[in-house]
């Protein structure tokens, strides 16, 4: 029989982590790790507040409206305050809802919209300090990250699972019992009890369907709740992970997982918040290069879509066989159009940019023209590169029998000062641009025991500028 105490003694992975979590909680939070968390928090934000013009988001304000507990955590999609569970939830959905958040490719999770949420609304309903928001966050980054490396460097993965639904409520429990100062015992059964939480598959990418969204807030109400569940004594099983029906048996990874997920935990490394990437452009991960490189070559070559009679495409396999990325349609949703690798490179071309209004635009008959004329390869290089680099190459063949080619050899990810652009431009569309400086001078002040009150006030005015939804 296993002892609770065996927990944290390092012979099973919960407790492993749990000690690495309860490392992180007491050490400073260095000065790197704490930039790149105030950037992952205005990414988010500034996703969320623009996705409340989109067409779901009505349904999902009425879902909240109708369901949402009072309590003291600002609540995106209310426009007011709820339960920290439910503005966890809510705040997830939406900070996901473009399809236009951030990356972590090693582990093939966008940990921004799972971690996040959960900690902004713990903080705010315990009255947490800068100190313990920023710990929780990059600790929920740390442990999301292991479990995902782990998942994917098995080799062995389940492609039907999404690997952000099953890394993330295991991270937001980390990164809340950080936050909170939860002991290694707990934090252990935290885990534990956020492993029975991993869910979401992929179905969604072929079909269209919007739980897309619901993933990113399952996981943040999840978490926080496998976190509230171990501090009131709920205990849970220490070999969730390695046990012989635990998660990475589930996940059909084999045993090499359990090792790998054991050597992310060194305190001597960068923190994994570090590697977080941000998209340049809405839509999935695998067609960024792919889209830069065609904008790339129309933009230098002054080509439009007429002169073109057949893209070809040179990727990775992983870009082609991740799910719903090699289809050429048709499509009825922008959760399929978003994730075509066709799609989206045929519309960069048509549109000469790519944004919402053109990964809408399924019926355009220059798009219904070319989709057929696309051909997706694969290139050693770009085989071998991945997932350090993702590279893509894209070549236009021409009516007039000539060809115009591009090859990007990794995604033109956005730094900082982008990043922080596109946070103003969204708020600015959305309400009252002065509240973006409110909010990143706020952000900027936390870090230290000092409360987060003016961090959530001016979250708060952001949530209350009425959303406009589009039809």
């Amino acid at each position: 029989m296993i002892e609770v105490a065996d927990m944290v003694d390092g012979s099973f992975l919960t407790g492993l982590a749990a000690s690495h979590v309860q490392a992180l909680a007491r050490a400073p939070v260095d000065d790197a790790a704490a930039k790149k968390a105030r950037l992952c928090v205005l990414d988010l934000v500034g996703c969320a507040i623009r996705a409340r013009t989109m067409p779901w988001a009505g349904a999902l304000t009425r879902y909240a409206e109708l369901e949402t507990a009072p309590g003291n955590s600002v609540n995106l999609a209310t426009g007011g305050r709820t339960s920290a569970s439910d503005a966890a939830f809510a705040n997830g959905i939406l900070g996901h809802s473009l399809i236009r958040e951030d990356m972590h490719v090693g582990s093939g999770s966008h940990i921004g919209v799972l971690v996040i949420p959960a900690m902004l609304a713990l903080a705010e309903r315990d009255g947490l300090s800068g100190h313990a928001l920023l710990a929780g966050i990059v600790a929920g980054y740390e442990v999301a990250a292991a479990l995902g490396q782990a998942i994917w460097g098995s080799g062995r993965h389940n492609r039907h699972l999404r690997p952000s639904g099953m890394t993330g409520a295991f991270g937001v429990a980390a990164g809340a019992a950080a936050a909170s100062g939860l002991d290694p015992r707990r934090t252990a059964h935290a885990l534990s009890i956020a492993g029975n939480f991993a869910c979401g598959v992929n179905q969604w990418a072929w079909s269209g369907g919007q739980e897309i969204f619901l993933h990113a807030g399952m996981a943040a109400q999840s978490g926080l709740r496998a976190h509230d569940l171990a501090r009131a004594g709920i205990e849970g099983c220490p070999d969730i992970l390695e046990g012989a029906d635990g998660l990475f048996a589930a996940f059909g990874c084999g045993e090499r997982a359990g090792s790998l997920f054991a050597e992310a935990f060194d305190l001597s490394k960068p923190r994994a918040i570090l590697g977080v990437r941000h998209k340049p452009v809405s839509g999935c991960n695998f067609v960024q290069t792919p889209v830069a490189a065609m904008v790339q070559t129309t933009a230098r070559d002054a080509l439009h879509s007429d002169q073109v009679e057949r893209i070809v495409l040179d990727t990775f396999t992983e870009a082609r066989v991740y799910p719903g990325c090699d289809h050429a349609g048709p499509f009825t949703s922008v959760q399929q159009s978003k994730m075509s690798l066709q799609f989206a490179i045929c519309a960069a071309l048509v549109h000469e940019q790519l944004d919402e209004t053109a990964y809408a635009d399924f019926d355009h008959p220059e798009m219904q023209r070319l989709l057929p004329q696309v051909e997706i390869g694969i290139d050693p290089e770009f085989e071998a590169a991945f997932p350090g680099r993702q590279g893509a190459r894209v070549t236009l063949h021409l009516t007039d029998g000539t060809t115009r080619a591009t090859t990007i050899d990794d995604v033109p990810w956005l730094d900082d000062e982008a990043v922080l652009a596109r946070f103003r431009r969204e708020i600015g569309e959305s309400g009252d641009a002065a509240m973006a400086d409110r909010f990143v001078d706020a952000l900027a002040d936390i870090g230290g025991p000092g409360d987060c009150r003016a961090l959530f006030a001016a979250l708060a005015d952001l949530g209350g500028t009425p959303p406009v939804i589009r039809d």
